[in-house]
C-alpha cells in the first residue's frame, strides 16, 4: 500500500467517524487498549497497514480522552 492510499484510506475513516466519541474515561481507555493489541496482532501478522490504521484510530480515542478530561478538570 502506497503512503496516498494508506491517505485515502485515513479520510474515509475519518469522515465517517463521529466528531466527539461517546462515552467516558473508562470507555475511551478500554477501546483504545484494544485497537492497540489489535495493531500489535496485525503486525505479528505482517499487515503493516492495517496496524497503522489500528493506532491511529487508537490515538484518536486517546486524543479524545484528553480532551475530555480537560473540559471535567475546567468545571
Amino acid at each position: 500500500m502506497t503512503i496516498q492510499e494508506m491517505a485515502n484510506r485515513m479520510d474515509i475513516i475519518s469522515q465517517s467517524r463521529p466528531p466527539v466519541r461517546p462515552g467516558g474515561e473508562a470507555v475511551h481507555t478500554r477501546i483504545a487498549l484494544i485497537l492497540a493489541d489489535a495493531a500489535g496482532s496485525h503486525l505479528r501478522q505482517g499487515d503493516v497497514a492495517t496496524a497503522t490504521l489500528c493506532v491511529a484510530e487508537a490515538e484518536g480515542w486517546l486524543s479524545d480522552l484528553r480532551v475530555h478530561l480537560a473540559r471535567e478538570q475546567s468545571i
